[in-house]
This record gives C-alpha cells, sequence and structure tokens, in this order.
C-alpha cells in the first residue's frame, strides 16, 4: 500500500480533538474584536467635533483587535499541547503509534489540524472588528490592506511557534519540559545574539551596525522581536509591517516543522512521561537552561575587563549569578527527573558548561579587539560617504498607499552615495577615527578633557572604502570638522544643490510636525529657501549637520523646524535650523510662531484683571539659547510669600490660587509685552496658566518677549542663575 503523508479521517478527527478550545478561545477573541472598536465609536460620539478628522490609522489596529496578539504566544501552544498531548502519556502515544497510518500522515494531518484553527482565530475576528467600524463609518475606519499585513504576520508568528512547541514536545516527554524546550528553540538563539551584540555595541561605540548582517537586527523575527521590544528592540509597528521579517519568520518556522517531523518519526513510546528522548539530550537541555543565566554574569565580566572597571561589588554580583546558574542547573535536572540520585551524574556537565561561557567571552573579546584595531590610514583610505547616523530612530506614518512608510532623514539619504575623494577630509577622517577610538578607550579622567576646547561634538557616521572593502563608523565631529567637511562637499555641485535648493513646499506632500500648522509652516519653509541661496555653504551645512539628530524643538542657538515630505513612496524628514544667522527667517519664524498661540490669550489676560478670576496654575519658560527653563508658581515664593495661596472652599476641601499682588503684576507685564517680537539670538518666554471664574475652570497659554524689570524681581533673579 501506498504511504501517504496526509489522511483526511485523521485531519477531521483533529479539528473534532480541538473544538472545544478552540470555539472557547475564538468566542473570546470575536468578543473583544466587537467591544473594543464599539467602545471607540461610543466614545467619539460623545465628542462629534473630533470625528471628521479621526481615522483608526495603520498603526491602530492592532488597538481595535488587540487579542490578534495572543494568537502566537497562547493560542498557537496550547492548541499544539492539546493535539499532541499523547506524546506525553504512554498508553496514548503507544496506541497512536498502533494505527495504521504513518507517523507523517499522524505528524502532518494534525499539524494541518492546528493550523487551520489559527486560521480561524486570526481571521473571524479580524472580519467582524472590520464589520463593526463599517456600521459606524462616522467615526471608524480601518484600511483593509492594514489588517491583511498583520492577521498574515500574526499568522506566520503562530505557525512558528506551534512548529517550535512540536520540536520541544518530540524530543521530551513532560509538559514541563515541553515547555521548557519550546521557550530555549524559539528564544535562546536571539537572546544569546542580542545579548553578546548588545555587549559588543555598548563597548564598540563607534562601530555602526550599517554594514551587520540582518540576522543579528532582532527585528527580523516575529515572534522575538515583539517580545524583546520591552528591552528597546524597536517598535510594534516596525516589526509587524516588515515583509522580510515575516519572510524570515516563516522559513525558521519551515525548519522547526521539518526538525519536529524528524525527531517525531524517531521517537519511541518508551519517552513518554520521560524529561528527553536520551541522556544527551537531557544535558543540553540541563545546561542550556543554566546557559541563560551565566549570560549576566558572562556580560558584566565581558564589560569590566573592556573598561578596566572592575570593584568588589561587581565582583560579588558576578559570584552570586553564577551561583544561581549552578542551582538552577541542579534544579531542572531535578525538577524534569523526579530524581535525586542523578544528581551527582550531573556535577560533570558543569565543566562543559564553563568552556562554553569561556568560548563565548573569548570570541566577544577577540571580536572587540579586531574591530578596534581597524584604523586605516588617509593613504590606505579611497573614498568616504556621509550615511545616515546610526544611532538614529525612524519615525512611522500613514500614507494615502494605506501602509506605513520608514520616515527618514532628507538630507542625509540624498549624500549618502556622494563619493568624497577630498585628501583633507579623508585625512581629517582617518585621524578622528583613531580620536573616537582612543576617546572610547579611555577612562574617565582622560575621556574629560579629550575634546577640550571643541566647541561642540557630536556622532556622524561614515563609510570608508578601504580596498575591497568598506567599513561603517560612528566618528565624534567638532564644529570646525563640520566646517571643513562643508568645505570639502561644496566643490561637489550636485551637494550644493541639494542643500542650498530645497523642494519648493507642498502643501498636500508636506505636513509640519511642530507647533506650526500647514499654512504657516509653508510660509516661514519658503523664507528659509531664499535665504540659505545667500549664505556661505558651509555655514549651513554646519547648522543641517548638527540639527540632524532628530530633535524637534530647540537645541543649542537654533530653532529646529521638522517638515515631513511623502514623494513617490518614499517619506523624509527634513530637519530645518534656524538660526540668528538667518534674521529673515528668524522673524518670520517668530511672528507665526506667536501668532499660533491661543487667540484667546489676551482676552483671558484682561479677564485676569477681575477680582473674581483667580488663577490655580501658571508656569513660565523662559527659552535662553534654545534651552527651556522652567519657572512653577507653585514652587515658588515671592516676596517671602507663597506665590499660590491656600483657598479653603465651604466644602474644606484644600485648592491654591495665586497670589493677587503677584496676579497683577503679571498681568501688566503680560499687557506690555503681548506685542513684541523677538529679535534674532533674543531670548523669549513661553507662559501657560488655568484659572477659575465662578466655578468655571478654563486655561491657555503665549509667547512674550519682556523688558529688563518688567517681571518681578525674583522671577527675574531665578532665570538669571538658571542661564
Amino acid at each position: 500500500m501506498k504511504k501517504k503523508n496526509f489522511d483526511a479521517g485523521l485531519y477531521r478527527e483533529g479539528l473534532r480533538q480541538l473544538r472545544v478550545l478552540g470555539i472557547t478561545m475564538l468566542a473570546i477573541f470575536v468578543l473583544a474584536s466587537v467591544l473594543v472598536p464599539l467602545s471607540d465609536a461610543v466614545s467619539l460620539s460623545a465628542y462629534p467635533e473630533w470625528s471628521p478628522s479621526y481615522t483608526v490609522h495603520y498603526s491602530s489596529y492592532l488597538s481595535q483587535n488587540p487579542l490578534i496578539l495572543l494568537s502566537f504566544p497562547v493560542a498557537a501552544p496550547l492548541l499544539t499541547l492539546a493535539l499532541f498531548g499523547f506524546l506525553n502519556k504512554r498508553n496514548a502515544c503507544d496506541f497512536y503509534h498502533a494505527i495504521p497510518q504513518t507517523r507523517n500522515a499522524l505528524f502532518f494531518s494534525f499539524f494541518a489540524a492546528i493550523v487551520t484553527w489559527l486560521v480561524i482565530l486570526i481571521a473571524v475576528p479580524a472580519l467582524v472588528s472590520e464589520a463593526v467600524c463599517l456600521l459606524f463609518p462616522k467615526y471608524l475606519e480601518i484600511y483593509p490592506l492594514s489588517a491583511l499585513q498583520i492577521c498574515t504576520q500574526a499568522l506566520i508568528a503562530s505557525i512558528g511557534v506551534a512548529a517550535a512547541v512540536l520540536l520541544a514536545m518530540s524530543m521530551t516527554g513532560t509538559i514541563f519540559t515541553n515547555l521548557v524546550v519550546a521557550l530555549l528553540i524559539i528564544f535562546l538563539p536571539r537572546v544569546l545574539i542580542y545579548v553578546v551584540s548588545s555587549s559588543l555595541d555598548s563597548a564598540l561605540p563607534y562601530v555602526a551596525s550599517l554594514g551587520e548582517p540582518a540576522l543579528l537586527d532582532s527585528r527580523i523575527n516575529l515572534i522575538t522581536g515583539m517580545s524583546l521590544i520591552p528591552f528597546g528592540s524597536g517598535m510594534a509597528d516596525d516589526i509587524w509591517s516588515s515583509w522580510r521579517s515575516g519572510a524570515y519568520t516563516l522559513l525558521l518556522g519551515i525548519v522547526y516543522l521539518l526538525l519536529a517531523r524528524f525527531c517525531f518519526a524517531r521517537r519511541k513510546s518508551e519517552t513518554a512521561g520521560q524529561a528527553a528522548v536520551s541522556r544527551h539530550f537531557q544535558t543540553v537541555f540541563r545546561m542550556t537552561v543554566a546557559l541563560v543565566i551565566c549570560l549576566i554574569p558572562l556580560t558584566d565580566i565581558f564589560s569590566a575587563t573592556v573598561v578596566h572597571n572592575w570593584s568588589a561589588g561587581r565582583i560579588y554580583g558576578i559570584v552570586v549569578w553564577y551561583i544561581i546558574a549552578v542551582i538552577v542547573y541542579f534544579l531542572y535536572e531535578l525538577i524534569s527527573t523526579r530524581k535525586w540520585k542523578t544528581l551527582l551524574r550531573t556535577i560533570p556537565g558543569l565543566g562543559l558548561l564553563a568552556l562554553v561561557n569561556v568560548a563565548i567571552l573569548l570570541s566577544m573579546y577577540g571580536f572587540y579587539s579586531s574591530e578596534s584595531e581597524i584604523q586605516p590610514s588617509a593613504e590606505e583610505i579611497s573614498y568616504v560617504k556621509v550615511v545616515p547616523y546610526d544611532g538614529s530612530s525612524y519615525t512611522y506614518y500613514s500614507t494615502p498607499l494605506e501602509m506605513n512608510v520608514e520616515t527618514k532623514n532628507y538630507f542625509d539619504e540624498k549624500i549618502a552615495d556622494v563619493e568624497i575623494t577630498n585628501p583633507d577630509v579623508i585625512r581629517m577622517v582617518s585621524k578622528r577615527l583613531v580620536d573616537t577610538v582612543n576617546y572610547y578607550k579611555a577612562d574617565d579622567q582622560e575621556k574629560y578633557t579629550a575634546y577640550q576646547g571643541y566647541d561642540s561634538i557630536d556622532f556622524t557616521t561614515f563609510a570608508i572604502q578601504t580596498g575591497r572593502k568598506t567599513i561603517y563608523r560612528n566618528i565624534l565631529l567638532s564644529n570646525s570638522d563640520y566646517k571643513e567637511l562643508g568645505k570639502a562637499l561644496k566643490q561637489i555641485k550636485e551637494v550644493q544643490e541639494l542643500y542650498q535648493n530645497l523642494p519648493e513646499y507642498d502643501p498636500v506632500n508636506m505636513s509640519s510636525m511642530g507647533e506650526l500648522d500647514a499654512d504657516s509652516a509653508g510660509r516661514v519653509y519658503e523664507t528659509l529657501r531664499e535665504e540659505i541661496k545667500t549664505m556661505e555653504f558651509e555655514d549651513w551645512y554646519v547648522l543641517v549637520a548638527e540639527a540632524g539628530s532628530g530633535h524637534r524643538y530647540t537645541i543649542g542657538s537654533y530653532i529646529l523646524m521638522t517638515l515631513v515630505w511623502y514623494q513617490s513612496g518614499k517619506s523624509y524628514e527634513i530637519i530645518l535650523p534656524i538660526s540668528e544667522q538667518m534674521p529673515k527667517t528668524w522673524t518670520c519664524y517668530m511672528e507665526e510662531l506667536f501668532r499660533a498661540a491661543d487667540p484667546d490669550a489676551d482676552t483671558a489676560m484682561t479677564a485676569m484683571q477681575k477680582p473674581d478670576v483667580n488663577v490655580i496654575s501658571l508656569e513660565i519658560n523662559k527659552i535662553i539659547d534654545g534651552r527651556w527653563i522652567n519657572w512653577y508658581a507653585s514652587d515658588q515664593t515671592i516676596g517671602g510669600e507663597p506665590a499660590m495661596d491656600e483657598v479653603i472652599g465651604e466644602d474644606g476641601e484644600i485648592s491654591y490660587a495665586m497670589n493677587r499682588q503677584l496676579q497683577t503684576e503679571l498681568t501688566e507685564a503680560m499687557q506690555k509685552a503681548k506685542d513684541r517680537l523677538p529679535e534674532p539670538g533674543d531670548d523669549y518666554y513661553y507662559i501657560s496658566w488655568n484659572w477659575e471664574e465662578n466655578g468655571e475652570f478654563d486655561g491657555t497659554y503665549r509667547y512674550f518677549v519682556f523688558q529688563e524689570g518688567e517681571l518681578p524681581e525674583e522671577i527675574e533673579s531665578y532665570f538669571d542663575k538658571a542661564r
């Protein structure tokens, strides 16, 4: 008789055995997919002024159907453990091994039943959630393509988890060892990569990850990527929207499944109820569990050695962690075998565990040494490129094409392919690379004095071509270094065009990410476009290079305005510094910024003079050289008296209201200053306050330019000290 790899009868039996568990989870998932969007619709209906602009964007689909996140960490393992649970019971295992169908047919038919239930658990709630949103088109909208992508990724992750659990069950024989080994299969490789690479990244901050293999990126695995998000591995949207991550996870799931099929076909019934299929497998599992704990002191040893920072407390902590690892080593053996007498036989394995620790440490030291010694001389460098900073983070936005688009720095992306062969720049990059490496190898005092005399320091990432090899390095540059780089780039026409001939403002595909609305941002942008054409290229380049860190407010002695530009399927973040070197743009920006304040602020200032209006909170921010310094009325005294007085209401409750004299003085100062604008480089103020009038509460904010002596002396003195 021809052997079959699939049996319809076994497939139906698998579906039948899972029906109670599957239907229960389906009911929970569907209920959530109804209640969550329904709750949003009800909430939005109470605020009709919000509804015209409210859209459930791509990144919000997970919040509309949140239990889809339980498909792979909960549903997949439960279904697998339930259907293949016979592997842990000797009698049931003997029965399934005795049926006329082949083991391949049993394996693939039952796994197909699990996948079918996973499809149902993911697809049905998604359709229900979409249907609920369609019932409330005024308030809710879900992009179908986005929902399909998330559901597909969730199914891929679920299949991967189910295959990993099945692989673990094929090598072990108890629920405890099933779960522990499954977790090791899924997480250990990625955790090992993550911990080791994180330690190396900390020790080698000047080695950019741009040249690293994609496999080292924790986001490439959907399952572990989502789990490592709390530890800084990325964003949920970043992972769920990546088809590369989906393809890798699917391939990994297939590998798990094939390995599981290999072990399943060779597994004996006697393994049921046992810790592992053999003593050798048990040794590997026991050592691996302990190795997870060993990673903590292991990386601490590496870090302490690299930075020369050993201490008694650190050594004590390392010893304690290794003691815990040994306890876990024996504890796993005891729980999994339930036999005290086997503990003595496991002692030799500790020596092997120690060798594994040493091997990992030596590998880390070897990589650290080899990378830190790569410092090519100017003669060895063919050319360099300024590439997007390795430490930058990208933002994600929904677009007209209903997808999440990675938003990158406009200047960085456009200049990344320009080869710089200028000898002065190459010498500067070579020298600064040596300085940067020495800086991070130095102790704290040497670090403090290493760059004395530099007006500013920041990382710039370079692709350095040496022969046939390209290395990527984050190099510390000073303001003068940026100017030298700018002079070289000025000679390259395409670069000068890029920086000093910005694209025209596009109100449809450009949006302001700061306090200015689209029209105001457009007027400032067009003023800037014209003014930078008259600036020296290197001066403008230095401003742009230093502003590229991604801050959206004010840093240094200039303001940052950020626009997002969607062009030809790509999204760019244009970070524009507005310096006092650009008086026209500065003045235009300030006019628009002051105009953008609350239009009711003037009325509120007039109302503050009324005796029945009480200011209940007030915050003054002074912007000094781009730094925001805060003065909170609730924390201060004026003339020896608290700025805020206690007020006891009729019900006995204590509230606070501003000292009446201070309220009057501030109101007069604000009235005098309300029509002034700052000159380029001037300090200015941002004041926000809340007040109560006849039981009604309200609040507002406004920008001001005060002259000396207009604010109470204590407030001016406070800011002078902060300066």
